[in-house]
């Protein structure tokens, strides 16, 4: 009863959090990084926009993968074990925060620009390609970091370290779809932690469902 009411109010804060930044901070801020953006800033965020994308997600996991059976001998029944996992986690993810984007249907910040449109058309009213909430960009960088710090986890100072230059690269990359005004602060705060949230419970779901096949 007590978790059920912690949740709860969890879920009740986050939800007047989220109202707050719809209606007092998403435009004012968007127009504020349009207003100060240089070309130099724009290009840069361009470029690391480009690390939630698929292929350069899966040039970072081979280069993982590979490292950890010639440096740490993790052999590859095990490294095999992982990637499945990693896979089922990342796929499961994208295919909830779809759903989030098909229910929720908000404009993008270019479509203010573009003709004024703000606000919620909920069930897709938006068309698919300009749902903004949440950013399944951020949401993809958050659920691959994440993912890849549960499967190869490195105990004491070393993996502060890694967790703390992994979720930074992640902070950045996400930042950058407000940069390239794709995202308003919300969706991108929204996609970062939905992207944490299912990896760590997806992790432990299909850990363990792998667990009882194997065993």
């Amino acid at each position: 009863m007590y978790k059920n009411l912690k949740f709860l109010g969890v879920l009740f804060l986050l939800s007047c959090c989220f109202i707050f930044l719809f209606c007092y901070v998403d435009l004012s801020f968007a127009m504020f990084l349009k207003k100060y953006m240089t070309s130099n800033i724009y290009y840069v965020y361009k470029f690391l926009n480009d690390f939630a994308e698929p292929l350069y997600m899966f040039a970072i996991t081979v280069v993982v993968y590979l490292l950890n059976y010639l440096i740490f001998k993790t052999s590859l029944r095990e490294l095999k074990f992982k990637f499945i996992l990693q896979l089922k986690v990342i796929l499961s993810s994208g295919l909830i925060v779809q759903l989030f984007k098909f229910a929720i249907g908000r404009y993008r910040f270019k479509e203010y620009l573009k003709c004024g449109n703000f606000g919620f058309e909920p069930f897709l009213g938006v068309g698919y390609s300009n749902s903004s909430f949440p950013s399944g960009h951020s949401s993809s960088i958050f659920t691959f970091v994440t993912i890849l710090l549960l499967l190869f986890y490195v105990d004491g100072k070393t993996s502060r370290v890694i967790k703390i230059f992994a979720y930074s690269f992640a902070t950045l990359v996400a930042f950058s779809r407000l940069i390239l005004r794709a995202h308003y602060l919300s969706d991108v705060i929204a996609g970062s932690l939905l992207g944490i949230i299912c990896a760590e419970i997806l992790f432990r779901f299909f850990n363990k469902e792998e667990k009882k096949l194997t065993s």
